[in-house]
């Protein structure tokens, strides 16, 4: 089901709208992860997990906001959350590393992109469609590239001897 949404900036952007229910089934699927425990503790709401983000400083993004939303349960926040937001984190785990409570919010956007992709959510068709020609290569013929995927515009850096290189022999 999808919806015209009000959003800030496009006001005909097009949203998917999940059901109580739907809500209800994703967090149940990422709160009965395995992992889902051992990511989360607690949250002393201290922000030392977004101040030292690297995404942080670049998107609107707040790995606190995300343990937040959990810790509440807070299902439209989540949901919203995994629109947009779980993709912008760079999984580089620096998060983990500075929690005084050892919680993993790298750990906890990990469960909701794969909760995203198992549900079939329009923002994780998004992010990964850059890279279904690579992987129908990889599972097609073994390797990762063909050569009409490399052309000349496509490394438009190397200078112009690049067309040189890519020419037919």
């Amino acid at each position: 089901m999808t919806t015209a949404s009000l959003a800030v900036g496009d006001p005909f952007a097009i949203t998917e709208v999940a059901t109580r229910e739907k809500l209800e089934e994703i967090f149940g699927d990422i709160k009965s992860h395995a992992l889902y425990d051992h990511e989360l503790y607690g949250c002393l709401n201290c922000g030392i997990c977004t101040a030292t983000c690297p995404a942080a400083h670049y998107y609107d993004f707040s790995p606190r906001e995300i343990v937040q939303l959990l810790l509440t349960e807070n299902l439209e926040g989540i949901y919203d959350a995994m629109q947009e937001k779980i993709w912008a984190c760079a999984q580089c785990y620096t998060c983990a590393a500075r929690c005084p409570f050892h919680n993993s919010p790298g750990g906890l956007i990990m469960l909701m992109r794969e909760t995203a992709i198992k549900h079939g959510m329009q923002s994780a068709k998004d992010v990964l469609k850059p890279f279904t020609r690579v992987l129908m290569k990889l599972i097609t013929t073994g390797n990762q590239l063909a050569p009409n995927m490399i052309t000349a515009d496509a490394f438009a850096d190397w200078g112009p001897g690049i067309a040189k290189i890519n020419a037919p022999l």
